[in-house]
């Protein structure tokens, strides 16, 4: 398995094997354009190359505990591969609780009708309409130290699109979320808000990126600067649902992005305070990202992660109303080598 995980962690950074299915892009950079999301987007997609996709929640609760919850699956050609489930628990936004499983790729079952994965006969993931057309998700995941039993119900419109790396998409951007989580064999009842994307057909990776999301009353930002090198963008999307049903992409040139604080942390300046300002046609958005806690991890072998709780705060403007933005949310900065 470690020697598996070290020659996916250099394909996946360096190129795939299929290069003439590469979705690399010669582009200085990439346009993200979205568009609907449906519900079969959200189930398992099949490739016949070397390819990673995953499915990744988080959700802050009012009882001041907090989740990431991402289902990875690496495969080559459809036959050799692995599934890895990996659960995070916070408290205050400090670190409580960690547990993953690594799962051998014949062992997950899925339909290639609907959306749902399935492990030693029962669900652990499910997608579907409710009766008014918003997409519900369910988990139940249960590993050795942490069980989770959620529910993500979609309050804005999910869109999808293509990054030149491969398919990004965010099917609920927020969620109203509640249920069960078990920590140590402690039961906690929980409900909050919660995000939940789904990317496939991802054949090699950026080098870096910076992401996050933010939410005011009635508006939705999701933003991801992805680089080529420390110093080339890949692409630099936002896209912004500026209510219920409508979602924009922001153009590049309308982006202004600017970290002004770092601490040196583990071989690297992190920013810990950054600046977001936007403004294209009837939007206008000013905010600052400011860091309250911080975890390290590693993804893969060769790189370096870091997850934020962050206190967001700012405006926003859409079509003359002013909103203002007063959030705490997970984000993650990732940098290989």
């Amino acid at each position: 398995m470690r020697i598996f995980a070290i020659l996916a962690s250099f394909i996946l950074v360096f190129g795939p094997f299929c290069t003439n299915l590469s979705t690399d892009t010669d582009d200085d950079r990439y346009s993200y354009e979205p568009t609907d999301v449906d519900l079969l987007d959200l189930g398992y997609k099949t490739q016949d190359c070397f390819s990673t996709q995953w499915w990744y929640f988080d959700a802050i609760f009012s009882n001041n505990y907090s989740i990431t919850l991402c289902i990875s699956n690496l495969f080559i050609a459809r036959k050799i591969g692995f599934f890895l489930i990996r659960i995070n628990i916070y408290e205050n936004g400090n670190f409580l609780e960690e547990d993953h499983e690594i799962i051998p790729f014949r062992q997950i079952t899925y339909s290639s009708d609907k959306s749902d994965l399935s492990y030693k006969g029962s669900e652990i993931f499910n997608a579907k309409y409710d009766d008014d057309g918003k997409i519900n998700v369910t988990l139940n995941v249960a590993l050795s130290k942490i069980q989770v039993n959620l529910r993500f119900n979609e309050l804005v419109k999910g869109w999808k699109g293509f990054t030149g790396k491969g398919w990004y998409s965010v099917p609920i951007p927020k969620a109203q979320v509640d249920g069960v989580i078990v920590v140590n064999d402690q039961t906690i009842i929980v409900d909050g808000f919660g995000y939940f994307e789904h990317a496939w057909g991802v054949k090699s990776l950026h080098r870096s990126w910076e992401w996050g999301k933010f939410s005011s009353l009635s508006t939705s930002t999701v933003f991801s600067r992805n680089m080529k090198n420390s110093s080339e963008e890949d692409v630099f999307f936002v896209v912004i649902n500026t209510d219920e049903f409508n979602y924009t992409s922001i153009d590049r040139e309308n982006i202004s992005y600017r970290n002004v604080d770092y601490v040196f942390n583990y071989g690297r300046f992190v920013p810990v305070k950054s600046v977001l300002e936007i403004n294209q046609g009837p939007i206008s958005l000013n905010v600052t990202f400011e860091a309250v806690t911080f975890n390290f991890t590693r993804v893969f072998l060769f790189a370096k992660h870091w997850r934020f709780h962050m206190h967001v705060y700012g405006t926003i403007v859409v079509d003359g109303e002013t909103e203002e933005i007063y959030d705490t949310q997970i984000m993650e900065y990732v940098y290989f080598f």
